[in-house]
């Protein structure tokens, strides 16, 4: 949703995010921005050369994922761009591997006027299609790799996909789409080393019949296109792809938001006026790159001619192994994923030197209970939380010292990022009031749009996020936000994980009810559980009922999918 407002910025959270004061000129903010792009190393001179080919390809190709590796291949073509379990790639490999998949998408009648779908866990294959496709000016639309066949299904339709590209091993979800949409499908080949060896590498079909019969007739994988590159004759750019991404339907069916490249820095310099990234860095991506957070951070790994390290699935351990082999300097996760890592019995941690790990970037859904503080505890404080929407992109950044003081905040607003908490009228809230959060920044074309989200600021002008609108229990009149109620009971010894809803209720309206997840061993009961709520919420905020369920379901970036909740009884 977005709305416009008065220009006068009495009341918006500013970069300091102090509510009381005016958002920097634009000569400080440029002045700032200045040094935090020398501070990440990206105002380093260039050869000549080096301008002359990046400016070609960004003639050629738009400002596009394609025209990023061009770069690195031009500036630092031996450097590992890609590694994954298929091992690693360079940038001038990517480079060429891109030009060729380009060309043969193109001579397949891939172009501007389509639209492909990838359907893809993180490894080389996702980057160098969505580089592919970027290059010929299609749009790109990112597909949850956790999707079924019915949501894949109406995504591609809702988008008007006429390729999809997929993992072989979710040819199952792509096999039932595009009935009445002809949608041609192609299969990854590479970052399939752990597959099951059951399942074939290449299964896929295509309704227009192309291909050969290894594994059966119309198998199409990128292997089997035609030979071809890219034609550098064309001088005129093309139109830039879109992206294509779709929210996380934790209350209803996703919605996809489309964005185009940019050639403006802001949203690097935001980044970088928080977090301190540097060019050359060796990256693991653990959040899944479908997903906003995980693809920002690929675009950025690129613009830094950064290493970036990927795992087709998520282990806590596997990755402290990576993060040893590698000495990844960033890592990019999820809360869920910190968890796991957090979790892990400390004689398996002891096994590998994470010293090299100075950055731990967490976005995607809130971070639960004391989860910041017992992070830090074990891996130090390197931890940066990202707050923010598909919608909205970035809003505010916490620090590691932030996240020391108030481990629930979402810190400031980052440089060149405005916030606005306002009232149902549309009106600023008082300072440590409620409101709903909008944010104006470099991608929301100078519009406050709204993130969905209620929050407040606290006395130390940090961003507190509350709680969703639509997950909102009104019950008796009172307003209850399932977080604060799911962080108090989350520190209950027996509660492993949990979901708060509000259910139909013929007095209250709704009530409070609570789906725990036991910790093992353990088979807490309701009466324990709403006494031990009652020791430390408002009554009204205790849940009225409590179920014990075998699992929750959630998003790919760990968030409860609370609508599947509300009216499912799930006991086990």
């Amino acid at each position: 949703m977005i709305g416009h407002h008065p220009s006068d910025q009495t009341g918006a959270v500013s970069h300091s995010c102090s509510l009381p004061r005016r958002a920097p000129s634009l000569a400080l903010r440029l002045a700032r921005g200045t040094r935090a792009l020398a501070a990440a190393g990206l105002l380093q001179p260039l050869r000549p050369d080096t301008v002359a080919r990046s400016a070609l390809a960004v003639i050629h190709d738009g400002l596009s994922p394609a025209a990023g590796y061009t770069y690195g291949a031009a500036r630092v073509p031996r450097r590992p761009a890609v590694v994954d379990e298929d091992g690693a790639l360079t940038y001038a490999e990517m480079d060429r591997r891109i030009a060729a998949i380009a060309g043969a998408l193109a001579a397949t009648g891939v172009g501007p006027a389509d639209r492909v779908a990838l359907l893809c866990r993180n490894h080389r294959d996702f980057i160098l299609v969505t580089a592919a496709v970027s290059s010929l000016g299609a749009d790109i639309v990112l597909l949850s790799s956790a999707a079924t066949a019915p949501e894949v299904d109406a995504a591609l339709r809702g988008q008007h996909a006429t390729v999809v590209v997929h993992d072989p091993d979710l040819a199952a979800q792509a096999a039932g789409t595009g009935s009445e949409t002809a949608v041609r499908r192609i299969a990854t080949t590479g970052g399939s080393a752990d597959l099951d060896p059951n399942v074939p590498r290449y299964a896929t079909t295509n309704p227009a019949g192309h291909g050969h019969d290894d594994t059966g007739p119309g198998t199409v994988t990128l292997d089997d296109l035609p030979s071809a590159s890219r034609s550098w004759l064309r001088l005129a750019p093309r139109p830039g792809s879109r992206y294509v991404l779709l929210s996380s339907g934790t209350t209803g069916v996703p919605r996809g938001t489309a964005r185009r490249a940019t050639l403006s820095l802001d949203p690097v310099v935001a980044v970088l006026s928080r977090i301190p990234l540097h060019v050359g860095d060796v990256t693991l991506i653990a959040s899944p790159l479908f997903h906003a957070w995980g693809f920002a951070n690929l675009a950025l790994a690129v613009g830094m001619t950064s290493t970036v390290v990927l795992r087709r699935r998520f282990d806590p351990e596997a990755t402290l192994a990576a993060i040893a082999q590698y000495r990844v300097r960033v890592l990019v996760a999820v809360p869920a994923m910190l968890v796991g890592l957090t979790d892990l019995p400390e004689h398996v941690r002891a096994r590998y030197d994470t010293s090299s790990l100075e950055i731990v970037a967490s976005s995607g859904s809130a971070l639960p209970g004391d989860l910041a503080v017992r992070f830090m505890d074990v891996y130090g404080d390197i931890l940066y939380n990202v707050y923010g929407s598909t919608e909205a992109a970035w809003a505010s950044i916490a620090t590691p010292d932030e996240l020391r003081r108030a481990p629930h905040s979402a810190g400031r607003p980052p440089l060149g990022t405005d916030l606005r908490l306002v009232d149902a009228e549309g009106r600023t809230v008082a300072p440590g009031d409620q409101g709903r959060l909008l944010v104006r920044n470099a991608l929301t074309a100078g519009d406050f749009v709204a993130t969905g989200d209620l929050g407040h600021v606290d006395g130390s002008g940090l961003l507190h996020v509350d709680g969703r609108e639509d997950d909102m229990i009104v019950s008796g009149g009172e307003n209850i936000h399932p977080q604060e109620v799911e962080d108090v009971l989350r520190a209950h010894p027996a509660v492993a994980d949990i979901a708060v809803v509000g259910r139909p209720d013929p007095t209250y309206g709704q009530r409070v009810h609570a789906c725990v997840v036991a910790t093992p061993g353990t088979k807490p009961s309701a009466t324990e559980l709403r006494a031990f709520a009652t020791e430390r919420l408002a009554r009204y905020k205790v849940p009225r009922s409590i179920e014990l369920v075998a699992s929750l379901p959630r998003t790919a970036t760990g968030k409860p999918l609370r609508r599947l909740l509300q009216n499912q009884d799930r006991r086990q």
